[in-house]
């Protein structure tokens, strides 16, 4: 501002390599990533501020930029300050060195602004929820000292604008004066060469070109003013054009700073880890660079310890499940063995152990099955030897009743036969016809008298 070199505050970043090493073994030591910034932040704001170079009409090492952002009216006493030291100064815009001093005292109040600003700015990245306050205090410095700086500088202000009218005026006056003795010698000279030609109309014409002349001097002149306009209004233009250009390449520089800061925060998230933009947006490269590699480092180890503690876990599931299978594989060969010892057992110990019981087992299920086809067979033999006996049995009552069966009906033929031939003797004896011998027959049938022979009706 008013041509003077921008000057850095410098109380955000690190400055040489043992700065960041201390300042990367603090973060190292706390595990918050907000605790760290903050902490990061505050150790090199403590470094700013005990810087005892003036900025403009302060001195750091007096100022608690912690204080005065996050109590309000702490900034009072020292816009007060500022105040009191520019107003004590008395404005000389006589001299040269006069007009020099008021340009300075503006200017270090300019300082003063930018310094206390930056304080604010680098303060929000740390406190999102004390921004309204730090705005509202950085708001009230650069209008303050604004409105101040123009005060201060107001009689220098108003002196040039004098010395611009008192030019423009001298200009002008110097224009008139010499218009106006040209027209007068314009008009001596026509009126001695009138007279001396006594020639009244000759000396009009002359009269008339002269005025057209004068008329063609003023018309270049006002050529020359617009033409010196003009330029003004280029120049303007032209500064305009590089204040456009200058704002337009620090807003890309912020979009950037968010860019990347967003991309920090992807990056962070990776790790399970949440950061204010604002934040990783006023983070020095250097010190992201450490911060990530160090938050890499503990994801990696945690990451590590995760997978070996689930290996672990894994490990032991096997373990109970491989136990819980053994102790059903010795269930089923009737052994008995703790689950803990199942679990224990390596695999060789295991193979060879159950390989072991598995034979004791087969060779007692052996035995077992010889018995009982001893036993089996020891039944089979008792069961055909009485099978044999009753079918021996059977087979001797069935001849005693075929015997008894055949000799009673040999019987009964016998008497039927006997019965028969008394039926015969007693027919032949007469003279009766052979059918009516056989209805006779079959009348003794039915009466009866033959034995074990019946008629059914």
């Amino acid at each position: 501002m008013d041509g003077q070199p921008k000057q850095d505050i410098g109380i955000l970043y690190p400055v040489g390599k043992s700065n960041s090493a201390r300042e990367v073994n603090t973060l190292n030591m706390i595990n918050n990533p907000s605790i760290q910034m903050i902490f990061w932040m505050e150790t090199n704001l403590f470094r700013g501020l005990m810087e005892t170079e003036e900025k403009g009409l302060i001195i750091p090492e007096k100022i608690n930029a912690l204080e005065i952002y996050s109590e309000p009216g702490k900034v009072d006493p020292i816009l007060e300050e500022i105040t009191r030291k520019a107003k004590d100064f008395v404005p000389d815009t006589s001299t040269a060195k006069g007009r020099a001093e008021i340009k300075s005292m503006a200017y270090k109040v300019t300082q003063s602004k930018t310094y206390l600003d930056d304080l604010g700015k680098q303060l929000v990245a740390d406190w999102k929820e004390k921004a309204k306050a730090v705005d509202v205090s950085r708001k009230k410095i650069r209008d303050t000292l604004d409105d101040l700086k123009n005060e201060v500088r107001k009689p220098l202000t108003d002196w040039e604008a004098e010395q611009e009218r008192i030019k423009e005026e001298a200009r002008l006056a110097e224009v008139a004066r010499l218009e106006e003795e040209a027209k007068k010698a314009q008009y001596e000279k026509d009126e001695t060469e009138a007279y001396e030609q006594n020639d009244f109309f000759n000396r009009r014409r002359e009269l008339e070109r002269k005025e057209k002349e004068l008329e063609a001097q003023r018309e270049e002149q006002r050529r020359k003013d617009e033409e010196s306009r003009r330029e003004r209004e280029r120049l303007a233009r032209e500064e305009q054009i590089r204040k456009d250009e200058a704002a337009r390449l620090e807003k890309e520089k912020q979009e950037a700073l968010t860019a990347a800061a967003k991309s920090r925060q992807q990056m962070l998230k990776e790790f399970g880890l949440e950061m204010e933009l604002d934040v990783l947006r006023a983070m020095p490269e250097q010190v992201w660079n450490e911060f990530y590699s160090a938050k890499s480092k503990e994801y990696q180890a945690e990451k590590a310890e995760k997978e070996r503690l689930e290996a672990i876990r894994e490990k032991g599931e096997r373990l109970n499940k491989t136990a819980t299978a053994r102790q059903e594989m010795l269930k089923e060969i009737g052994v008995d063995l703790d689950f803990q010892s199942c679990r224990t057992m390596d695999d060789e110990t295991w193979v060879s152990f159950y390989g072991n019981k598995n034979k004791e087992y087969q060779d007692a299920q052996h035995k077992i099955w010889i018995e009982k086809m001893k036993a089996e067979r020891e039944v089979e033999r008792l069961e055909n030897e009485r099978k044999e006996k009753e079918r021996l049995e059977a087979e001797r009552l069935a001849e005693e009743k075929r015997i008894s069966n055949t000799r009673h009906q040999n019987k009964i033929k016998k008497e039927a036969s006997a019965s028969m031939l008394s039926v015969l003797q007693e027919t032949f004896q007469t003279d009766f016809p052979l059918d009516e011998v056989s209805d006779l027959i079959v009348d003794a049938i039915a009466s009866g008298k033959i034995t074990h022979l019946s008629i059914k009706f």
